[in-house]
């Protein structure tokens, strides 16, 4: 824990909640692209990007508003569904101790501020109210990332701090705190308490300080090579008509598109380099082929197709993406394909596709599709990508891949889904998150993520069967709304807080192994009804582990006896 000596008296005033009264007077949203300051009363109506090579500059007593989301959609280049302050370039918020400068929601909450790699953040006399969380670091591999925050307050955030992984963050506190929030402090960088003594923790609701480093294999590859001389160049816009075949090399600068009734194939050993093209210098690629028609991409494991950027120091966000959209082809494929530095890398839309043998790498969103009555994605890799797969209303299939060190690794919303034998790996923010879904899970590993699973929303009901989940930072497994789950013959161990938490719906457990965790095996926080016999469980007896209406009033028993025993295997 950390230690929560205090040297002098938060007032009560601070930690209070602050009415915001003034009238706004200018509106903010989208992008910021040159030298901005702010002051006074600003709202933010949408999310907010600094850009990198743009400075914010925050001043003293400035009242920051954040309007709420009015939908759960996230763009790739950001990162929650709330309205959000991203940062890819420099924040220089001066506030003073008589005129702090004051971020908070107009209503509900805020997304928070997100610190993105290779960015600059210092945040001076600031109060950061209801965030979901105050203040997120990405983190990154090899970008340097400074921050510095000085007597600074997050209240009642769902997470005060969440410091992310990498070798380039320079981190400085002094004098701060996060008070009445869920989770005071997460460290995934395993920098520890010495590190992070400039922060107080108040008052957290679940848990003062998590630790934990997501790590998974080295699954990255070498750079595809630079653009041969005898490359074929699409400048602006170009049709392919009837049936096309491609090979060797070619340049995107501009858009590429197969429309309805043609055909493009892709041989082995091509590679795709798109020019990045920034119109409204936003800092993110335009570059797109766009099939309307019909596709193959037919690599080979030693010579794979590649889609990648063109830039000399390429970046995820480079070029746009390949999308497949109201094709009536289905059989639409790619086989051993890579993509790398695209914003949605892969994506359909009302439209079948199959990717098999592929690999993802340092892309913003890896794959993303939508409304596709068959999406498989099989025998694949993800590595280093901020989000890997992204998916609604469709039917999904998704099997023995590999995740690895993505910042998110899936997301499904209102789908018919089957994921089995998958290793998920040091996902640094978010394992799977599930809503209004249909899932079957079989026979996957989930190792060293921020957390393992979640679902909840109306209409979910999930079957998992013989899965492990092992060295989780936060928790393992959580199900809200009236979601119906059924948990069986899985290994559930060492979680930083709870190995699972219900806050509603219908669960049963049956000869799962509920092993260590930092809380409780089963944390219940709302009214949920959960059967819980025939498990196997370690270290402390059930009702140790255990919290129901035992321990807080209001709430329903767990029904955990009789537990299962070796006999039982």
């Amino acid at each position: 824990m950390l230690n929560l000596n205090i040297s002098y008296k938060i007032s009560a005033a601070l930690v209070g909640a602050i009415t915001l009264a003034l009238t706004p007077s200018l509106a903010i949203g989208t992008v910021i692209t040159s030298d901005t300051r702010w002051s006074g009363e600003v709202t933010v109506t949408q999310d907010t990007r600094v850009a990198p090579g743009a400075t914010l500059v925050i001043e003293a007593g400035t009242r920051v508003h954040f309007t709420q989301a009015l939908s759960t959609k996230t763009d790739p280049q950001f990162w929650s569904p709330e309205t959000e302050l991203a940062v890819e370039g420099t924040l220089l918020v001066e506030g003073t101790q008589d005129n702090p400068v004051l971020f908070a929601p107009v209503e509900g909450v805020w997304g928070g501020i997100i610190a993105a790699p290779g960015s600059t953040v210092s945040l001076t006399h600031a109060e950061l109210r209801n965030p979901r969380e105050g203040l997120l670091v990405v983190g990154g591999r090899a970008e340097v990332t400074k921050i510095r925050v000085e007597h600074t307050l997050v209240a009642e955030a769902d997470y005060g701090f969440v410091l992310g992984p990498g070798p380039g963050i320079d981190y400085d506190f002094h004098d701060s705190w996060a008070a009445g929030c869920e989770k005071g402090i997460v460290d995934l960088g395993g920098y520890g308490a010495r590190k992070l003594r400039g922060i107080t923790v108040v008052a957290a609701v679940d848990a003062e300080y998590l630790g934990g480093q997501p790590q998974g294999a080295d699954l990255r590859k070498e750079s595809a090579g630079n653009i041969s001389g005898s490359a074929r160049e699409f400048v602006g816009e170009y049709t392919v008509n009837g049936e096309e075949s491609w090979s060797g090399d070619l340049i995107i600068t501009g858009r590429v598109t197969v429309p309805p009734g043609s055909f493009l194939t892709l041989e082995p050993g091509t590679r795709v380099f798109f020019r990045k093209v920034d119109s409204n210098s936003d800092g993110l690629g335009e570059g797109e082929l766009l099939i309307l028609g019909s596709i193959r991409s037919r690599g080979t494991a030693k010579a794979p197709v590649v889609f990648l950027s063109a830039e000399e120091n390429p970046k995820p966000g480079d070029w746009d993406k390949v999308s497949i959209i109201a094709s009536e082809d289905t059989e639409n494929s790619f086989g051993y394909t890579e993509f790398r530095h695209g914003i949605q890398a892969l994506h359909a839309h009302f439209s079948s596709f199959a990717a098999n043998n592929c690999h993802f790498q340092d892309n913003l969103r890896a794959v993303q599709f939508q409304e596709s009555d068959l999406a498989q994605v099989t025998n694949s890799t993800f590595v280093g990508n901020k989000q890997a797969i992204r998916f609604r209303d469709s039917s999904v299939f998704i099997k023995k891949n590999k995740f690895s060190n993505n910042f998110f690794a899936l997301h499904s919303f209102r789908c018919e889904l089957t994921v089995s034998e998958n290793v998920v790996e040091g996902a640094v923010f978010g394992g799977m998150l599930a809503k209004e879904s249909r899932i079957v899970m079989e026979g996957n590993k989930f190792n060293s993520n921020r957390d393992g699973v979640r679902i909840k929303g109306e209409g979910s009901t999930m079957e998992m069967d013989s899965n492990s989940f092992l060295e989780t930072v936060e928790t393992v497994f959580s199900v809200s709304g009236p979601a119906k789950v059924r948990l069986v013959s899985n290994i559930f161990d060492n979680a930083g807080l709870d190995l699972i938490g219900v806050s509603g719906g219908e669960l049963i457990l049956d000869g799962n192994k509920l092993g260590g965790s930092g809380r409780d095996a089963i944390h219940l926080n709302g009214y949920a009804t959960v059967d819980a016999v025939h498990n196997f469980w370690a270290e402390a007896s059930p009702p140790a582990r255990i919290h129901d209406g035992d321990d807080a009033g209001g709430l329903p028993l767990v029904k955990w006896d009789p537990v299962a025993t070796a006999s039982d295997q």
